[in-house]
């Protein structure tokens, strides 16, 4: 069985696991026009509050606004790809 991911969806969850890799492998998608990170921003904004699944951060607005704003720093950083 083979999941197929939204680019998206896979870099919001990459995003809210906040391992060491995960943001550098988002920006690279952002810098590759993989993912547009406009869609990401509004994906993030969907989180539900609440605990995620093996211990991960607590979701809250606190935690979507600092998602939020790493994305609008990846896109400044890539603003030739997504002006």
């Amino acid at each position: 069985i083979g999941l197929c991911l939204d680019p998206v969806d896979l870099c919001v969850a990459k995003l809210v696991a906040g391992r060491e890799k995960d943001g550098p492998f988002v920006d690279s998608l952002i810098a590759a026009g993989l993912v547009d990170p406009r869609i990401l921003r509004e994906r993030i904004g969907l989180l539900d509050d609440g605990q995620p699944q093996k211990d991960g951060p607590v979701i809250n607005e606190t935690f979507r606004r600092r998602l939020a704003s790493w994305t609008d720093a990846a896109a400044q950083r890539h603003a030739s790809v997504w002006p």
